[in-house]
């Protein structure tokens, strides 16, 4: 029987980590990014608590990711921590209204 503990971790092991950047591939010629959010929970269903994701498109490679709230401030937490080198990449995202506000829009590619 696995221990529940071992999914608190302790701050300083975490604080200890390299940055999330130096595990990431480089951005690629043709890359794009994904972002979308899911709901998601822990032991229980209220309040809920949400999953952003930004994903490599060619890669898979997680960029970024935020938990909060289904909100604009927490999208724009996920966006940005995305990687400097993908700065210039198109982004697609669902059609959810915050996105608009949270990538430029010479960026934005939204599809339903």
């Amino acid at each position: 029987m696995q221990s529940q503990h071992r999914l608190h971790y302790p701050r300083k092991k975490v604080e200890e980590l390299p940055p999330a950047e130096a595990d990431i591939l480089p951005a690629q010629r043709g890359d794009s990014i994904e972002l979308d959010e899911m709901w998601t929970f822990v032991g229980r269903k209220q309040p809920a608590t949400w999953l952003w994701l930004a994903v490599s498109y060619q890669t898979g490679q997680i960029l970024s990711f935020a938990i909060g709230e289904r909100d604009e401030a927490t999208g724009y937490e996920m966006f940005a921590a995305i990687p400097k080198d993908y700065a210039r990449k198109p982004v697609y995202t669902d059609g959810y209204a915050v996105y608009p506000n949270i990538v430029p829009a010479w960026r934005h590619r939204p599809r339903p």
